[in-house]
C-alpha cells in the first residue's frame, strides 16, 4: 500500500467513507474515534497510472521488445549449439607458393632453352670461326694420336698399363674444372648403385646423366689433354734418359779412418819405446850423479814405477793417517738452512736500506713548470676550456662544465707534483685539455704593455708610458630609465676625419668603376676586332655537324652490314632447306643401288634379245629382278 495519504481519490468513493462524511460533515475521524480506528483506507491507483497502463504501446517499443526477444532466442540457440569444425580445405595443405615457384622456374628454363635453340638455328658462324674451330679439332686429334703413340713407346720401355693409368689419374687430379671432387665421388656412388642393379629414383637418374656429361666434358677438355700429353712425354723422356751409375770406387769400401788410427797408435808406441830406450841408455851429469849417491832417498821413485822399483811408495816413516767420516751428511737439510739464512739476511738489508722514490722523467723541452703558469693565473681564470674538450675528461678530474682553465691546471699540477720544484704540465697534457700556452699570454701582455707606451716614450728615447684609460661608467639614472647615454658632440677633428674617410671611399669606388669600364671596353674591342667568340662557335658547330654526319654514316654502314648478314642467313637457310629436300627426294642408298642394278639388267637382257634377232620383244618385255634383289 501507500505510506502516505495522496489526497482525495478521483474515482468512486467507498461507501464507508461516504457515509462517514455525510453523517458528520467533518471528514474521517470526527464521527467516532472507535469507528475511525476500525475503518481502513482502500488504496486505489491514480488515474494517470491507469491511463498509462491502459494506453497501447507504441510501435517503436513493440519493435524493440520483439527484437529483444529475437536476440534472446538467437543467444539461446548459440549457447545450446555445439561447435563442430569443418575439415580444412585442400588448398591449405597444398604448397601453392612452392608449386608456383617451380612452375615459374621450369617456364624460365624452357624459354631460355627455346631461345638458345632459336638462336643456334638462326646464327651462321663466320669463316674465321669455322677455320679456328677446325684447327682446334685438328689439333685435338693430333694430340690424341700423339698420346696413343707415346703410350705404345712407354710399353716398349716397360711402362705398363697400371703405371699409365696412374699417370692419367695424376693428370686428372691436376686439372681444376667445374667437375669437383665431391661431384666425382657422388658419380662414383651412383655408378656403383647402377652396377649393383638397384633401382634409382628419377632425380637420381637425371643427376647421374648430368654428372656423366660433366665428366665427359672434363675428359675431352683441352686442359686435360695438354696435361696428360705433357706428363706422358715427361715419363717417356725419363725412360729414354735413364741414369746408369758407375762402379763404386775402391776407397769408398776401405776403412781409411781405422787404418789412420792404427798407424797413429803404431807411431805412438814406437815413440814411447824409443824414449824408454834412450832413458835407459842415458847417464846423469857428474854433479847430479854425485848428488844421487849422497841422497838416495830423494832420488827414490815416489809416484811412478820405474824398472827396478817395486812401486811401494808408503814406508814406515809415513805416520799420517787421514780421518774417515763414518756417516754421509744431509746435504738437503744443509741447503734448506742456507736458503733460510740468505732470506733472513735479505729481509734485514731491505729493512735497513733507504727506499728509492720513483720520480717521473720529463724532457726539458716538453715540461711546462707551474711557476710559468702561475704568472698568468688571471688570464687562465678568465678563460674557459675548449668547446671540443669532452665532458668525460672534466668528470675524471672532478670538475664540471663551469670550470676554467686554471681549475684544470690546478688539478693536473697537484696530480703530477712530486715536490713543489717539479710541479707542472707536459705539452701533451696541455694539448689534450686545450690549455692555452703561457707564451701566448706573455705575447699578449707584451703587446698591451707596448700599446700603453707612447711612441715618443718608447725605447731608445726614454722610459715611461701612460696609464690605461678607464672608460667612464654609465650613470645609474640612465640605466634605470632604460635610455641610451647621450653621445658627446663631435669635435672638429673627428668631423674632418669622417669627411676624409668618406671622400677616400668615394674616390676608391670611382677608381674601381673606371677599371671595370676599361676592362669591359677592352674585351668588347678584342671581340669586335678578332671575332674569337664567333670563330669558336662556328668551329664548334662545324665539329658538331661533322660528328653528326659521321655518326649517321656509321649507323647506315652498320644497318647495311646487318641487312647483309640477315640476307646471308636467309640464303644459308634456303640452301640448307634445298639440301634437305634433295636428300629427302633422293631416297635410300639401297633403293638407288637397286634401281641402278635393275636398269643394268634390263639393258643387258635387251642386248641379248637384239643379238638373237628379237628386237620387238626386247622393246616390249622388261626383265624381272631376281628374288634376292627385291
Amino acid at each position: 500500500g501507500y505510506l502516505s495519504d495522496p489526497g482525495r481519490a478521483r474515482g468512486r468513493t467507498p461507501h464507508a467513507v461516504t457515509s462517514t462524511l455525510s453523517a458528520s460533515g467533518r471528514g474521517i475521524g470526527y464521527k467516532s474515534a472507535r469507528e475511525a480506528r476500525r475503518s481502513c483506507t482502500v488504496p486505489e491507483p491514480f488515474s494517470f497510472d491507469r491511463r498509462e497502463r491502459s494506453r497501447k504501446k507504441p510501435i517503436a517499443q513493440l519493435r524493440l521488445e520483439q527484437e529483444m526477444l529475437e536476440r534472446l532466442e538467437l543467444e539461446q540457440i548459440e549457447y545450446t549449439t555445439t561447435f563442430k569444425a569443418r575439415p580444412p580445405p585442400k588448398s591449405t595443405t597444398d604448397m601453392l607458393y612452392q608449386k608456383g615457384i617451380d612452375e615459374q622456374k621450369e617456364k624460365s628454363e624452357r624459354i631460355r632453352r627455346e631461345s638458345k635453340e632459336r638462336l643456334r638455328e638462326s646464327q651462321q658462324p663466320f669463316d674465321f670461326w669455322m677455320k679456328a674451330k677446325e684447327e682446334v679439332k685438328k689439333r685435338y686429334r693430333e694430340q690424341l694420336n700423339e698420346i696413343a703413340k707415346t703410350k705404345k713407346e712407354l710399353i716398349n720401355y716397360g711402362v705398363m698399363e697400371g703405371r699409365q693409368k696412374r699417370i692419367e689419374q695424376a693428370a686428372w687430379d691436376a686439372v681444376q674444372t667445374d667437375f669437383t671432387s665431391v661431384e666425382q665421388e657422388e658419380l662414383r656412388i651412383l655408378e656403383m648403385a647402377v652396377a649393383s642393379k638397384r633401382k634409382l629414383k628419377p632425380h637420381q637418374e637425371a643427376r647421374i646423366k648430368e654428372l656423366q656429361a660433366e665428366r665427359s666434358k672434363k675428359l675431352n677438355s683441352q686442359l686435360y689433354t695438354d696435361e696428360l700429353e705433357r706428363r706422358l712425354k715427361d715419363e717417356l723422356e725419363k725412360r729414354k734418359t735413364k741414369f746408369v751409375s758407375g762402379p763404386v770406387p775402391k776407397h769408398v769400401k776401405e776403412d781409411v779412418w781405422g787404418m789412420l788410427e792404427l798407424q797413429a797408435s803404431e807411431r805412438s808406441t814406437k815413440a814411447q819405446e824409443r824414449a824408454l830406450r834412450l832413458l835407459n841408455s842415458a847417464d846423469l851429469p857428474p854433479r847430479m850423479k854425485r848428488h844421487q849417491a849422497d841422497h838416495p832417498d830423494e832420488w827414490a821413485p815416489k809416484h811412478r814405477k820405474y824398472p827396478g822399483n817395486d812401486g811401494d811408495t808408503v814406508t814406515e816413516n809415513h805416520t799420517f793417517k787421514p780421518k774417515v767420516k763414518g756417516t754421509v751428511p744431509d746435504f738437503g737439510h744443509m741447503h734448506q738452512v742456507f736458503k733460510l739464512q740468505m732470506k733472513t739476511r735479505k729481509q734485514e738489508m731491505q729493512r735497513g736500506a733507504k727506499r728509492t722514490d720513483i720520480k717521473p722523467f720529463y724532457l726539458r723541452t716538453e715540461w711546462v713548470p707551474a711557476e710559468e703558469l702561475k704568472k698568468h693565473r688571471k688570464q687562465y681564470k678568465a678563460s674557459k676550456p675548449s668547446a671540443r674538450l669532452p665532458s668525460g675528461k672534466l668528470l675524471k678530474l672532478g670538475l664540471d662544465a663551469k670550470a676554467t682553465q686554471w681549475d684544470i691546471i690546478d688539478k693536473i699540477t697537484s696530480r703530477n707534483a712530486v715536490g713543489q720544484d717539479r710541479a707542472g704540465l707536459t705539452q701533451a697534457e696541455m694539448i689534450e685539455y686545450g690549455i692555452t700556452p703561457p707564451s701566448w699570454h706573455a705575447i699578449n701582455d707584451a703587446i698591451d704593455d707596448d700599446i700603453a707606451v707612447l711612441k715618443d716614450d718608447r725605447w731608445p728615447h726614454m722610459k715611461g708610458g701612460r696609464a690605461k684609460t678607464i672608460p667612464t661608467p654609465v650613470p645609474d639614472a640612465i640605466k634605470n630609465k632604460g635610455r641610451p647615454a647621450k653621445e658627446p658632440p663631435l669635435t672638429n677633428a673627428a668631423r674632418a676625419r669622417q669627411l676624409a674617410v668618406q671622400k677616400e671611399m668615394r674616390e676608391r669606388e670611382l677608381a674601381r668603376r673606371k677599371v671595370e669600364e676599361e676592362a669591359a671596353a677592352s674585351r668588347k674591342k678584342r671581340r669586335d676586332t678578332w671575332g674569337m667568340k664567333e670563330k669558336v662557335l662556328q668551329k664548334l658547330a662545324k665539329d658538331s655537324e661533322d660528328k653528326r654526319v659521321q655518326a649517321d654514316k656509321t649507323k647506315e654502314e652498320l644497318e647495311e652490314k646487318i641487312r647483309d648478314f640477315k640476307n646471308k642467313d636467309k640464303m644459308w637457310q634456303e640452301r640448307v632447306a634445298q639440301q634437305v629436300e634433295s636428300v629427302k627426294g633422293r631416297g635410300l642408298l639401297m633403293e638407288t643401288i637397286k634401281r641402278r642394278l635393275k636398269k643394268q639388267a634390263n639393258d643387258q637382257f635387251r642386248k641379248h634379245l637384239k643379238a638373237q634377232g628379237l628386237e620387238d620383244l626386247a622393246d616390249q618385255i622388261e626383265m624381272p629382278l631376281p628374288v634376292f634383289m627385291n
